[in-house]
């Protein structure tokens, strides 16, 4: 978990452009994505008690995510 909040839209730009990445990243509502369950339109998820519990503020996503890419994938 990590603090911040962005979108599914946001967070694919995020990796495309950490990536260096030319690709084009189609904007989407909730609406046009066929899904089993219904969503709402606003959800995020709330790291505040968690936060508190380890006496520490969680790091952003997009210091995850840079992280997270700098590790090589194995195959």
């Amino acid at each position: 978990m990590n603090s911040g909040e962005t979108t599914w839209h946001g967070f694919a730009v995020a990796i495309a452009s950490r990536l260096r990445a030319e690709v084009e990243v189609l904007r989407a509502t909730s609406d046009e994505v066929r899904r089993p369950a219904s969503r709402p339109a606003y959800s995020v998820l709330d790291t505040t008690r968690l936060s508190g519990i380890l006496g520490r503020r969680m790091p952003t996503w997009q210091d995850a995510l840079g992280r997270y890419l700098e590790v090589p994938c194995e195959s």
